[in-house]
């Protein structure tokens, strides 16, 4: 039997459920951006009126933008129970309709973060539902690498070892970290804190003295910037050595596996694209510093962020499957008939 064919539409589907979801994640950075989070200041209504009844007139400003991420996170919302009762109804495996409810599931408390955090006016929520948005825009891939043709007819791989896969889960992991330090210095407020790259404050690493802070904060004062911290400059600085770190490894990753010819090609194609978003990746971080966080430029750098995240997410989980990690493929695809 095809099961690829009864599962092509729901994978179609899924697809693009995952640009969806990347759309918001970019309308929600330009949201923290614009310092637009709470010119909507009431939820679920918008200003005393039904979300989805809030007069256009009045979207005038960050108003536009904090009420269309509202709009869009609602119809994303509906798009997951709708992929979710697609699921229930073509896809046989048991573990797939539970992943489909926890993708519902997930969706409602994303969207309840983002309520409470109007309500109750804090900044450490807008954190959590923006590493909440980057765990959901992982589960709604790997739906649609589940229901595609290359997960359902793979075929293992012993010339991938499982040391390789873990090596790559552990690059998943430190992007995971670097992401959500990303999203601690924009849920500041603080703009950036470090202004000039490749140096800091015209050192290679910044010792600054808090009377050179006192100093510091008077001058972005004057410029127009908030005050910063100690906290958030060796904060911003581990950004940086981040993405050093993770540059390396990504770079060892694609000489290992583009070396290895018992790779299948479509998981080396897979890594190639991982490594080259994680380069642009980097670009895209320094342009921001180099734009003062550009709009364009720090939209772009969070839709790669999240970008690189799905790709890692996918191909571990992929690599995983063909290595034997979780099952092997035989008894993965006796799941169609046992479910």
């Amino acid at each position: 039997m095809n099961h690829w064919q009864n599962l092509k539409g729901l994978n179609l589907y899924a697809r693009i459920c995952v640009g969806s979801v990347i759309f918001l994640i970019v309308l929600g950075a330009i949201v923290t951006s614009k310092g637009a989070g709470l010119t909507v200041p009431d939820w679920p209504q918008s200003y005393g009126y039904n979300m989805f009844l809030f007069p256009y007139e009045r979207w005038v400003g960050g108003v536009f933008w904090e009420h269309s991420h509202r709009l869009v996170a609602s119809g994303i919302g509906l798009m997951t129970v709708i992929l979710a009762i697609w699921i229930w109804r073509v896809d046989p495996r048991r573990w797939m309709k539970g992943f489909g409810i926890f993708a519902v599931l997930l969706v409602i408390f994303q969207g309840i973060l983002g309520g409470v955090r109007v309500v109750w006016l804090k900044d450490e929520l807008g954190l959590v539902h923006g590493c909440t948005a980057q765990l959901f825009l992982a589960v709604i891939g790997l739906i649609a690498l589940f229901t595609s043709k290359i997960w359902i007819e793979r075929t293992a791989c012993p010339a991938l070892s499982k040391g390789s896969v873990r090596f790559v889960g552990l690059v998943v992991v430190l992007i995971f970290i670097q992401l959500t330090m990303g999203a601690t210095m924009r849920h500041e407020h603080k703009g950036l804190s470090i202004p000039d790259f490749p140096k800091a404050y015209g050192q290679w690493w910044p010792r600054i003295s808090p009377e050179q802070l006192s100093v510091i904060n008077q001058e972005r004062l004057a410029s127009g910037h908030p005050e910063t911290t100690l906290m958030l400059i060796h904060l911003q600085m581990g950004h940086r050595m981040m993405a050093y770190l993770l540059t390396v490894l990504m770079i060892g990753i694609v000489l290992k596996w583009g070396r290895n010819l018992g790779i299948p090609p479509i998981l080396k194609k897979g890594i190639l694209l991982w490594g080259t978003g994680v380069g642009i990746q980097v670009i895209l971080g320094i342009l921001t510093i180099w734009t003062d966080r550009g709009l364009e430029v720090t939209s772009a750098h969070v839709a790669m962020g999240a970008w690189t995240l799905l790709l890692g997410v996918l191909i571990l989980v992929y690599s995983g499957a063909i290595t034997g990690m979780w099952g092997t493929v035989e008894e993965n695809k006796k799941a169609f008939e046992r479910d």
